[in-house]
Order: C-alpha cells, then sequence, then structure tokens
C-alpha cells in the first residue's frame, strides 16, 4: 500500500470515530481531505468508477459504501455547496448504478433549496422526475422542500401539487408513501376535510387499515379500485402524457441507498423494519 493510500485509509477511519458520534462538522472535515487525495489518486490510476477503485485497492472501507456516507455527513453539516460539488463529482463515478445516481442527483436539488436557491433546486427536481418519473422519493422530496423541510414560510399548495401530479404517474412506484406524505401534509396544513377525504376513499376500497395516519396496503392495485386519484392532476401538465411501463423493481442490496430517500444505506434504515 503505498503512502497516498495509506493516508486515504487512516483518514476514513478516523472520519468514523465522529460519523459514529454524530459530530459531522468534524467527519466532514477529515473527509473532505480524504476526498482530496482520493481525486488525485484516481487521476494518477485512471480509475474511472467506483467499481473500479474498489477492485484496484483493498481498503478497510470499500469506496462504494464511504461514499455514501460523505455524502450523508455533508447534509447533516449543512456543508451544501461542498455537498453539490462532491455529488456531481459522484455521479458518472457510479456508471450504470442508476439508483445511486438518483439519490445524488437529489442530494443536488435539496442543497439548493437549502441555498435559498429555489429556482435552481426546482429545475434540478422538475430534470429528475421528468427522467425517473417512476421513482417516487424524487416527488416527495422536492415537495417535501416546500413544507416540510424548510425554514421559510411553508408552500403547503405547492407540496400538495407535486405530490398530486405524482399520484397521476402510471405504474410509479410505492405510492403509499405519497399518501402518507400527503395526510400528514393535510394534518399540519390544518385542511382537515381534505384528510378526511383520503381516508374515507382508503377505508371504503377495503384494501386498507389506518391507523394514526399510517396506511398499510393489504392487498394489489388497491389505490386503483378505490378509485382514489380524482381530480389530479394541476399544473407541470406534461406528466399526465408519461406512459411507460413498468419494468419490475430491483431488488435492493444492503449496501445501495436506502429506498426511503434518507442518503443512508439500506442495512442502516429500513433493512430490518
Amino acid at each position: 500500500m503505498n503512502n497516498k493510500i495509506h493516508l486515504i485509509n487512516e483518514k476514513m477511519k478516523n472520519g468514523y470515530e465522529y460519523f459514529i458520534k454524530n459530530k459531522s462538522e468534524e467527519c466532514s472535515q477529515i473527509w473532505f481531505e480524504t476526498w482530496c487525495l482520493l481525486k488525485d489518486i484516481m487521476r494518477e490510476h485512471q480509475i474511472n468508477s467506483i467499481n473500479d477503485f474498489d477492485k484496484t485497492f483493498n481498503l478497510s472501507q470499500m469506496l462504494f459504501n464511504w461514499v455514501s456516507d460523505f455524502q450523508e455527513v455533508l447534509q447533516n453539516a449543512q456543508d451544501y455547496e461542498r455537498c453539490i460539488n462532491f455529488c456531481e463529482w459522484l455521479i458518472p463515478l457510479y456508471e450504470k448504478n442508476e439508483i445511486n445516481k438518483i439519490v445524488a442527483k437529489i442530494a443536488i436539488a435539496e442543497s439548493y433549496f437549502n441555498l435559498n436557491k429555489k429556482e435552481i433546486g426546482d429545475k434540478k427536481f422538475f430534470e429528475l422526475t421528468k427522467k425517473h418519473p417512476q421513482y417516487v422519493w424524487g416527488w416527495i422530496s422536492w415537495s417535501d422542500q416546500y413544507w416540510l423541510f424548510t425554514d421559510n414560510k411553508k408552500d403547503y399548495k405547492k407540496g400538495e401539487e407535486i405530490l398530486l401530479n405524482a399520484l397521476n404517474i402510471k405504474d410509479i412506484d410505492d405510492k403509499m408513501s405519497i399518501y402518507e406524505r400527503l395526510l400528514e401534509l393535510y394534518k399540519e396544513s390544518g385542511e382537515s376535510e381534505k384528510h378526511k377525504n383520503i381516508q374515507k376513499k382508503l377505508e371504503k376500497s377495503n384494501k386498507f387499515n389506518i391507523n394514526n395516519n399510517s396506511i398499510i396496503l393489504n392487498g394489489e392495485k388497491a389505490i386503483e379500485e378505490g378509485n382514489i386519484q380524482e381530480n389530479v392532476p394541476y399544473g407541470f401538465g406534461f406528466y399526465s402524457d408519461i406512459n411507460q411501463s413498468n419494468k419490475g423493481k430491483k431488488k435492493i442490496g444492503r449496501n445501495d441507498p436506502c429506498p426511503c430517500g434518507s442518503g443512508k444505506k439500506y442495512k442502516k434504515c429500513c433493512l430490518n423494519l
């Protein structure tokens, strides 16, 4: 192991000592130095992908795992400019791993919102949901920026609009998460009639149980059979013309980003729920 690789390995390990203690700012600084060394090594060895790096160098932590942890740390440390730069560097290194690319693109869009650059954030989410309309957490993350995760005035109407447009996408993954978010939005915004309306339609379908605003799916195609998609969509009209076939869900690997959108690895998030 050459000196630079040894230093990368040591800095990764040192950063994890802060990581497990949730000391994001300290971890972020050490891992930024790690990233700078990584870029040098990859240029020197003409390595153009995460997989090729892991095949070439045997570190104590696989780069595939570390990059998702560093992305999480940058967001937690509120180092949004650096998060954007890191994710833009990272995306092409994932090659054909589309789910990891999508999660990184979501992190970029969210970072622009956190930097009060809403127009750019909207554009990034618009491009993402147009290219990957069936990926539900692109829509939910976009909606969240307007009410759930904003320090500015909450725009419940805009958040609702985005979620309702998502419901109009044919074969979108995990519609249940959209309805859960709508229930939460209506509860927080005080729109009791809309909240009750969704509950009643779901209960009428006899396919769901609703407890404490959490919807549990008990049968296939329950949403369609319950005829829930009324008065959808409005705004972003081109989405109503999207008609993509459902190619089926891929099995989620333990080290893949969790599909809940948290940015954490699946094994550290929803695997055991």
